[in-house]
């Protein structure tokens, strides 16, 4: 069995955003699950923060609403710091400076043999 680590703060400030995005664009779970191809317990995980999105997700998400790629990992980066720096000192911060330190090395969230269930109920956006 493949130990799943807690996700970070970054997957999980990351998924906030994506959130928002999805839900400003008014699409629902079942949907984005429909454009990725997998099922809506999937994308419930990673919405909520609960597991990372892979960068075939990401490139899929970009498309949902009107960017490529690139353009939406930036969009998501600059988002995702816009907030760690207005929270200051947080966890995010923290990782970064070890990281920038050598202290500690990024890691991939996300593992295709994650053993999760499709079992789920629909659920919004919401945290």
């Amino acid at each position: 069995m493949v130990m799943r680590r807690e996700p970070t703060a970054f997957t999980r400030a990351v998924a906030a955003e994506i959130r928002g995005l999805l839900r400003s664009r008014n699409l629902s779970q079942t949907e984005v699950a429909a454009a990725l191809d997998r099922s809506q317990a999937y994308v419930s995980l990673r919405v909520t923060g609960k597991a990372a999105f892979d960068t075939d997700d990401v490139d899929v998400l970009a498309g949902l609403i009107g960017l490529d790629g690139v353009e939406f990992l930036e969009l998501i980066a600059r988002r995702v710091s816009e907030d760690a720096r207005a929270l200051g000192g947080d966890e995010l911060s923290e990782r970064r400076g070890r990281m920038r330190a050598g202290q500690e090395l990024p890691h991939a969230a996300y593992s295709s043999d994650d053993g999760i269930s499709d079992e789920a109920t629909e659920h919004d956006f919401e945290p």
